[in-house]
């Protein structure tokens, strides 16, 4: 027998429709097998436990639960006249639905409404079990994102409805309803069931109570009307909305009646402008994945939306994109009586955009249309989002028009992504994420393709990130050590902040997370104004709403908190103004401001020690201002200094009155401290003796390996230590960084953290598990001297902070305290052994062949002997070996000569690959010299450094280099060419540049 469920018996009223919330408590049962058709569930007796809807059911069946699962409840209605409708507003994914044991409706697509008449299942009066069966269908087209940072949700999401309606009524689920600014209104909207004769359907538009068109014509089975008038058009903070009216009449009485609300606004684009109502509209948006934990479905309270998006507007922001979502009908309600801006980005992420699947995607796209189209905010459709070329364009092209149907007054595009994958589209779109040292040629570029390919208006769909430590006193205050929507590095984070309180102090962690709000702040604002200035016309999307498990780049935090007061967004909206300084330079010596080329006054005076000083202008009524460092006289270059470079270098002007040494020169007696750009055997020799040596790397052999990071990704923070504080402040390397200090380096410092003292560092949580102890300066000892590194820019044009902090650093070197420690001796003996090493990059070509029989080995292909010259070429990580593995799975080989010089020396001599997708093996003249990746057992060598010894194997002159390389799925081959070194290449000890 049934759990009954309280729906013991529903009255109707006299009014012409009447809806019965299903909401509270239902029975399901998860069907983990599949079983549940079979053995006949939806008639099925017996108690199952209860779930409250709408909710996601992973609540009750656990989170990591997808499947199949069925609802149950007892439904029982009064007997007389109208009908009843069963609807249910968001089911995920996959449903089917049973009255009585009867199926009345089937749906696929879990973001949008469908309905199915029951009368003749509940006309008797007597109870009946309402079934649904759903199926998660986990990997379907229109899941969207939401499963890439949260458990994927199923279940009865959004609320269940009983409505009784009369003999015939609207389709209101099928409003089609267009509003143009011009007073132009135009509405179709079907009905359903019989229809009495002589009906008639009667029309109104309202506002503010006032009546203000009204109309009648004869009801058919699709009632269409125009009006147009005088109207106040819905605009960016102005909700004028009307209520659209319909009612079925016949005999004298209302059958039926329906209402919304609607706004009467144009969207069109005039070159690189979008236009609402006609004015120029700067699109300034909030991206949102639809996240709103502990809740896994994206169904916030709309009060609570409402508060959201209220903040939003109060930090200068217009617009909210649904990335890869579809709102409830709540929600865009919220963004119309706000009169604010929307942008809808359909859940289709890496989806098939293919014919086979182009009737069901078209199918789930009208209900998208239906359940959005009469929404006055949304202003902007994306299809997809990132799919690129693997879209079939036809079906692109009958999505656009599709959605230029249901919507005309709005901007559609094909694929929210980058701006090269644009093909059918109203507006030009990228994804652009980056650091504050290249976004003005990113900007740049931008505006070429827009001027090469079409001039359209320009939005960054996604853009502008920036990450901040995590605030692990209030999570764990808030109970998230065992929440599933925790930060995914919060174990690994909790035990690095012990250490840094142990090593730095009780307030380190606090400091650490002010300096990270200040620095993604800042990042931020930079980034927004100079793109504002570059392109006045383009609008972006701001990444994103709230921190989520794998990043903390939220303007919320992982409470949902804001991160910052709205007085540090003073600077933002319809007007932002940006601080122009010549090589966007945001430090000056004191007595050198007009270096700035800035057109407002700065502070000139002296300084004894770096000061932060604030500019300001009054724009529209509002006053902005910027921070700027003065910086004090560069000390002198200390005595002994010695810089070991090339002709070229720049640090000889740098450093006056240092003397030069060539590189591998020998160092004057006389060197106290030598600065250099590359490391080389005597170098190191001298430093593990007693020297001082301030290193600066480049980009040649012997330089500290660096590699490129997105700062959005982390921190840079000084650790606090008060001695370096008081020569350099906390805040100064930092807010410098940012701009000319950049160098868009770090040196990875997971395997040094312990052995250095981090004096400039970049804290990264972005998507790991761990914590990153990234380096920018780091000073350590090495044997009985000692080592200071630096990975900013120190050099270049319009930098005099990068020439002042390198005399800075050389007299810290000089005359600061020691370092508190050391590099291990075996770290040390690597630093020397890397900086003598030989090496040999396997760039250009090889030549390749197919082996899809797996006969070369029979065939003698790794023999030196056998002739290849047929083979066509190939060259490693090209868009061609990409090309070409992407259709194939097997064997292929790769095959060069490697020419060695007669002084190559004997010994160890390791290949080295950086991801070989999936595994390979090698053969030496002829010899197998070993392999990564075993077949057996799916084990890649993908995503992995590896690396063989080959020194037993070569010999001076001429040597035959095969690689056999075997790909079971995607992409696959060598990716990058393979480096050859007598070096050490252990990740501990891989530290300089072959």
């Amino acid at each position: 027998m049934a759990f009954w469920l309280g729906l013991s018996l529903l009255s109707v009223t006299a009014a012409p429709r009447t809806v019965v919330d299903l909401s509270g408590a239902w029975e399901l049962r998860a069907d983990p097998q599949d079983q549940g058709l079979a053995d006949g569930w939806q008639t099925a007796g017996g108690d199952w436990p209860t779930a409250r809807v709408p909710r996601s059911w992973e609540p009750a069946l656990g989170l990591d639960y997808d499947g199949v699962g069925w609802y149950r409840r007892r439904v029982r209605v009064a007997p007389g006249p109208g009908r009843w409708l069963l609807r249910l507003h968001g089911a995920a994914t996959a449903a089917t639905v049973w009255v009585g044991g009867r199926e009345v409706a089937s749906h696929l697509g879990a973001w949008t409404p469908f309905t199915a008449e029951v009368t003749t299942d509940l006309a008797d009066g007597q109870p009946h079990e309402l079934v649904v069966r759903l199926d998660e269908r986990v990997g379907h087209n229109t899941q969207g994102f939401l499963p890439i940072i949260a458990p994927h949700f199923g279940g009865l999401w959004q609320r269940v409805e009983l409505l009784r309606v009369g003999a015939a009524w609207f389709d209101d689920t099928a409003w089609w309803a267009h509003a143009a600014a011009s007073g132009a209104l135009a509405v179709r909207l079907p009905l359903q069931g019989e229809l009495p004769a002589g009906a008639e359907v009667r029309w109104s538009l309202s506002r503010g109570g006032r009546r203000v068109a009204s109309g009648r014509r004869p009801a058919a089975a699709v009632n269409s009307w125009q009006w147009r008038g005088a109207v106040t058009p819905w605009g960016d903070g102005q909700s004028q909305l009307y209520a659209l009216t319909a009612e079925l009449w016949a005999g004298g009485r209302r059958i039926d009646a329906v209402s919304r609300r609607i706004g009467f606004r144009s969207v069109t684009t005039a070159g690189r402008q979008i236009l609402l109502n006609g004015q120029p509209l700067r699109v300034r948006g909030v991206l949102n994945w639809g996240y709103y934990p502990p809740e896994l479905a994206p169904a916030p309270d709309p009060a609570e939306f409402r508060r959201e998006v209220r903040r939003y507007r109060a930090m200068g922001f217009n617009l909210l994109k649904f990335c890869l979502w579809q709102p409830p009908r709540e929600l865009l309600e919220v963004l119309d009586s706000e009169g604010f801006l929307g942008w809808i980005e359909y859940p289709t992420w890496h989806p098939k955009l293919d014919a086979a699947h182009r009737d069901e995607l078209l199918r789930e796209y009208a209900e998208f249309g239906r359940l959005d189209g009469a929404h006055p905010a949304v202003v902007v459709r994306s299809l997809t989002c990132e799919t690129g070329p693997a879209a079939d364009l036809a079906v692109l092209r009958a999505l656009y028009d599709q959605a230029k149907a249901w919507a005309p007054e709005t901007l559609v595009e094909d694929d929210s992504s980058w701006i090269g994958w644009n093909r059918i589209h109203d507006v030009w779109d990228d994804h652009s994420y980056g650091n504050n040292r290249w976004w003005r040629g990113q900007l740049d570029r931008l505006e070429a393709h827009v001027a090469q390919h079409g001039v359209k208006p320009l939005l960054l769909g996604e853009a502008i990130a920036a990450d901040t430590w995590a605030d692990s006193a209030a999570l764990a205050a808030a109970g998230a050590a065992e929440a599933w929507w925790r930060p995914r590095c919060w174990d690994d984070q909790r035990q690095f902040e012990a250490a840094l309180r142990e090593r730095f102090g009780a307030a380190a962690v606090d400091d650490l997370l002010a300096v990270s709000r200040r620095y993604a702040a800042a990042m931020r604002r930079w980034q927004v104004e100079t793109f504002t200035e570059r392109l006045p016309d383009a609008g972006y999307v701001v990444s994103v709403a709230r921190d989520f498990t794998l990043a903390r780049m939220g303007l919320a935090d992982d409470l949902g908190q804001p991160k910052w007061p709205l007085a540090e967004w003073a600077w933002h909206g319809p007007q932002v103004v940006a601080l122009a300084t010549r090589g966007d330079q945001r430090g000056y010596l004191a007595g050198a401001a007009a270096a700035l080329g800035l057109d407002l006054a700065v502070d000139d005076s002296p300084v004894s020690r770096p000061t932060r000083r604030t500019v300001g202008r009054t724009v529209h009524g509002r006053r902005l201002s910027w921070e700027l460092w003065a910086l004090p006289a560069a000390p002198a270059v200390p005595p002994g200094t010695v810089v070991v470079a090339s002709a070229d270098s720049p640090w000889p002007a740098v450093l006056p009155g240092a003397a030069v040494v060539a590189p591998g020169a020998a160092l004057p007696a006389t060197t106290r401290l030598a600065v250099c750009s590359e490391l080389t055997p005597p170098l190191v020799a001298w430093l593990r003796a007693g020297g001082r040596l301030l290193h600066l790397p480049g980009t040649g052999r012997g330089a500290w390996q660096t590699e490129a990071l997105w700062w959005l990704r982390g921190t840079v923070w000084q650790p606090p230590q008060e001695a370096f504080a008081e020569r350099l402040p906390a805040g100064l390397l930092s807010d410098l960084q940012l701009h000319e200090l950049g160098g868009e380096q770090v040196i990875r410092g997971e395997l040094l953290w312990e052995q250095v003292d981090p004096l400039l560092t970049c804290l990264e949580t972005h998507d790991l598990a761990t914590v990153r102890p990234n380096l920018l300066v780091f000073q350590t000892a090495v044997g009985e001297g000692r080592l200071l590194v630096s990975a900013l820019r120190h050099g270049g044009p319009d930098n005099a902070a990068g020439a002042w902090l390198t005399r800075e650093l050389a007299a810290w070197l000089a005359a600061g305290p020691a370092p508190q420690r050391a590099l291990s001796e075996a770290t040390a003996a690597a630093l020397e052994l890397a900086a003598g090493a030989r090496s040999v990059r396997l760039g250009g070509p090889w030549r390749f062949a197919k082996d899809p029989t797996n006969s070369g080995l029979a065939n003698g292909w790794q023999t030196p002997q056998f002739g290849a010259a047929e083979w066509p070429e190939l060259v490693a990580g090209s868009r061609a070996e990409w090309d070409l593995w992407a259709t194939y799975d097997g064997w292929g080989w790769y095959r060069r000569d490697l020419e060695l010089p007669a002084d190559w020396p004997a010994g160890p001599a390791r290949l080295v690959f950086e991801s070989v997708d999936d595994m390979y093996e090698v053969y030496v003249n002829g010899q197998l010299a070993g392999g990564h990746g075993r077949l057996d057992r799916s084990e890649t060598s993908y995503l992995r450094r590896t690396w063989l010894d080959l020194g037993r194997w070569l010999r001076p002159g001429r040597n035959s280099l095969v690689v056999r390389v075997h790909d079971w799925y995607g992409g696959g081959g060598l990716g990058r060419d393979p480096l050859l070194t007598t070096g050490p290449v252990e990740p501990e000890f891989d530290l300089l540049r072959p």
